[in-house]
């Protein structure tokens, strides 16, 4: 049996303290400010402090931001691997039917290998110059007009 250790009192208010201070800087407060105003509506005996200047408040925030990171992170993770294995059971799903040349099926496994590939960050970025309103043509010859002219050295224009 796993033993459970309470949180001190210290560390509670100091986990207070920071998500107070990170909500005071998500409103647009500047560290000062937010030193100011957690020694004038708190004190520094509740927080748990002799003294409070901008610099703890610099830290504060950013403690309380890393926690956030951390616990965000965590949750993508889970996100990601619980996307993974609906995607997997869909690519089971339509494997056999793909490989004995069902083109509907064949369609679906591509669209889900898509996904599978985005989800792991495996897209190639392309860009569509037609939905741009430009053909290649168009779009080759603005670079090369683009493009400083150089003229060969004397040697190479003889080769």
């Amino acid at each position: 049996m796993a033993i459970v250790k309470k949180p001190s009192q210290k560390s509670v208010m100091r986990e207070e303290r920071r998500q107070l201070a990170l909500e005071l800087r998500k409103g647009g407060a500047s560290f000062r400010d937010i030193a100011r105003t957690l020694i004038a509506n708190i004190g520094l005996e509740e927080l748990g402090l002799k003294k409070y200047s901008h610099v703890t408040a610099y830290r504060d925030v950013v403690s309380a931001l890393k926690e956030l990171q951390e616990v965000t992170v965590e949750k993508a993770d889970q996100v990601r691997t619980l996307q993974m294995e609906r995607l997997t059971e869909l690519l089971e799903s339509v494997w056999e039917k793909s490989l004995a040349g069902d083109i509907q099926a064949v369609n679906t496994t591509l669209r889900v290998m898509q996904q599978i590939n985005t989800l792991h960050g495996l897209e190639v970025a392309t860009v569509d110059l037609q939905s741009l309103g430009k053909s290649v043509d168009i779009a080759v010859k603005e670079i090369v007009v683009e493009l400083p002219s150089t003229s060969m050295p004397d040697s190479e224009q003889e080769s």
